[in-house]
């Protein structure tokens, strides 16, 4: 893995400051949407090991969830990207 200057390994989760609204309205509103379906899945299924019969619909809503929130965050850091050039 090679270093950023920030001396994190590339790939790993961090914290980098950034002056974007679109991260700052998806950190206030998506993080806790998601967060919410995963707290969800948590009460229905349990934190022990194994596999969780009966959960196909939630997981791929779950996954759902995650998209649309990824795409939206992605559009409003387009839509600010233009409004700066």
């Amino acid at each position: 893995m090679s270093q950023r200057s920030t001396g994190t390994p590339e790939g790993l989760c961090e914290t980098l400051p950034m002056s974007s609204m679109a991260l700052a309205e998806w950190r206030a509103t998506g993080l806790a949407r998601l967060a919410e379906l995963e707290s969800v899945h948590a009460d229905l299924t349990g934190s022990g090991r194994g596999r969780r019969w009966g959960t196909t619909q939630l997981n791929r809503s779950l996954f759902v969830a995650l998209s649309a929130q990824f795409q939206s965050f992605c559009r409003d850091l387009h839509d600010e990207a233009c409004q700066r050039t």
